[in-house]
């Protein structure tokens, strides 16, 4: 929210991409994620959340300077950092979407098996 105000305020705002990313995926994306490991917490445990973590914070790290970089018209030199960070991010979210699929699938499972007597 930072970002936006300052851009409010100076008039400039040649940042507005860093601010949506840094909103969109530092900020929802974070909670969303927290939300839902809090929610289902058997999500939380094992090697695939801490991967998933690593690799939304690393990317996310390294888009953000990298686009604030960009919009100064530095694209030749963090170009190749934008992308890499946008990859993490990417692996990031499918991550989740395996952690999710988990989840619901055994959720599924569990209710479709007869009440034991």
């Amino acid at each position: 929210m930072g970002v936006g105000i300052a851009m409010a305020m100076s008039g400039d705002h040649s940042q507005v991409p860093v601010h949506v990313h840094l909103n969109t995926l530092g900020w929802l994306s974070m909670t969303l994620f927290g939300l839902v490991y809090h929610v289902v917490p058997d999500m939380a445990w094992g090697r695939l959340p801490r991967w998933h973590l690593g690799a939304s914070a690393t990317g996310l790290a390294l888009m953000l300077p990298a686009l604030v970089m960009i919009g100064m018209g530095q694209h030749e030199k963090v170009g190749p950092l934008a992308g890499a960070g946008a990859m993490l991010t990417i692996l990031g979210m499918a991550l989740f979407a395996v952690q999710v699929f988990r989840a619901t699938s055994s959720a599924r499972r569990a209710a479709a098996l007869p009440a034991a007597e």
